[in-house]
């Protein structure tokens, strides 16, 4: 997660599920969480990935590799 997008999030808590008049409902309830759902997905991603690639190699499943760089992929388009 980037530095001052997270001190910008840390300061600024009291945005996150607001249901005051001052910010929308879509902002403060699905863009905020899904900004720190993103953020933590990329931070995780190389575990992941790491896991997938491993586990493809000792159970000689490329399949399931080839499927996890697709949705990956995906996710990231």
């Amino acid at each position: 997660m980037e530095m001052g997008r997270s001190q910008t999030f840390l300061k600024n808590t009291n945005m996150f599920f607001a249901s005051g008049q001052k910010h929308t409902k879509g902002f403060s309830w699905i863009y905020l969480p899904f900004a720190i759902f993103s953020d933590l997905s990329y931070l995780f991603e190389p575990i992941f990935i790491s896991y997938i690639l491993i586990a493809s190699i000792i159970n000689r499943d490329f399949f399931s590799l080839s499927a996890a760089f697709a949705i990956m992929s995906f996710i990231l388009l």
